[in-house]
């Protein structure tokens, strides 16, 4: 399962990304990295509704594999997801999004060892407003057998 927040336009009405996901029952989720964060963050603009993000951001939709919305070529990660539910809290209806993961996809050039490495992944994280941070610091706790003592 994944969750996210789609914030409503100024005047309180939904935007088109909630309307779809809303209509379509399926949504994609790509993880955004430091290269692309300022087209990303520009693609949640209220653009006029049939004003395509893609064509007003420069990034490439490709296909998804089990749903219908486009994945954005250049992020290393995607989650193809199938709508669980929306929950509308707070005074303000603030939507979260809850969905199903039902297809994932990681470019082999952000993983070590099997797994994904998130300092080659180098994924940025929205703060409030228009801040946004890299992770910073990336640290490791071996691991711990408790049998072994």
């Amino acid at each position: 399962m994944i969750s996210l927040t789609i914030a409503r336009n100024p005047d309180g009405t939904e935007k088109h990304t909630l309307k779809n996901v809303r209509e379509t029952g399926e949504f994609c989720f790509n993880v955004v990295t430091e290269e692309v964060w300022r087209e990303m963050v520009d693609s949640a603009n209220a653009f006029p509704f049939g004003d395509s993000e893609f064509s007003q951001t420069g990034l490439t939709p490709i296909p998804s594999v089990k749903i219908a919305a486009p994945r954005v070529k250049e992020v290393p990660i995607h989650f193809e997801c199938k709508l669980e539910r929306v929950l509308e809290l707070g005074p303000n209806r603030h939507p979260l999004v809850i969905g199903e993961v039902v297809y994932m996809h990681v470019d082999p050039s952000c993983m070590t060892n099997g797994y994904i490495d998130m300092k080659k992944l180098n994924p940025i994280g929205r703060l409030n407003g228009f801040s946004y941070a890299t992770l910073g610091k990336i640290f490791q706790r071996e691991f711990f057998d408790r049998q072994a003592r």
